[in-house]
């Protein structure tokens, strides 16, 4: 027998596009807006994940494998146990308002997992929160793949006046490239970024498992030296106008050679 919805639940459906069914509490499932909750629930999955980089972040420290970017008191990342995709903690990364002009940085990296030899297909997933409130006109870098020698540039992953936006160094010209997809805002969303080496290489991004096809990329990227390092965060560059605080939450970064799914 199928279920039967109230006045408010019809309203609700009609105000969200491809939900297609409800649960027993009321709570929407069957499109791409739900899959990042679905999949946020329960303990870390990084223990025994055969991948190279798997931050649940459920330590009571950050692991010394992490060297942490910072400028405070306008800057910081802690550990964060009032919320969570899975686990019980996550990474809250917060910049505190700016002036126009005004540049900040707060992130964690990891590179001794690439060491020696870089990888040359690299898929990055992580689940990011962000507050709408905290989404600004000025563009903040949350992923940056980056050399870890001079000159030091970096293929920049993150959101630029609500969307979806790449910045990759080494291209011709070396201009941000906006999607027409916004960030989704107050919800945990799976990113996808696919880095593959080569001139050209490929750079895409996915959203909850699904490809965003403006940001599917032939570029530059395998510079010399090759990228080897991963920061995740939040960077501001001279931003055009003043804004207030900024924060967001990162959990269960993965890093691996092998495609990774949002499931994994």
């Amino acid at each position: 027998m199928g279920r039967i919805l109230t006045p408010l639940r019809w309203l609700a459906l009609a105000l969200l596009p491809g939900c297609i069914d409800w649960d027993a509490a009321g709570k929407c499932y069957g499109d791409a807006s739900c899959a990042s909750t679905e999949r946020c629930t329960g303990a870390s999955r990084c223990s025994g994940l055969a991948a190279p980089i798997c931050e649940g972040f459920e330590d009571p420290l950050l692991s010394p494998l992490w060297y942490v970017f910072d400028n405070p008191p306008a800057a910081t990342v802690t550990l964060d146990a009032s919320r969570a995709c899975r686990g019980g903690s996550s990474l809250h990364v917060h910049v505190d308002a700016l002036a126009a002009g005004a540049s900040a940085r707060t992130q964690i990296q990891e590179h001794q997992s690439e060491q020696p030899t870089p990888l040359v297909d690299r898929w990055i997933r992580l689940f990011a929160y962000v507050p709408a409130a905290s989404i600004t006109p000025a563009h903040d870098h949350v992923v940056n793949v980056a050399q870890s020698d001079l000159p030091y540039r970096s293929i920049t992953f993150g959101v630029a006046g609500g969307v979806l936006a790449v910045h990759n160094e080494f291209s011709i010209g070396a201009s941000p490239v906006y999607s027409r997809t916004k960030w989704p805002a107050d919800r945990w969303v799976c990113l996808g970024y696919h880095i593959r080496q080569g001139s050209p290489g490929q750079i895409q991004v996915s959203i909850d498992d699904v490809p965003v096809a403006d940001l599917e990329l032939s570029d530059e990227t395998n510079p010399s030296p090759p990228l080897s390092t991963i920061l995740f965060g939040a960077a501001f560059d001279s931003i055009p106008a003043a804004q207030d605080s900024v924060d967001l939450w990162i959990d269960e970064i993965t890093v691996s050679g092998s495609p990774l799914d949002c499931g994994s």
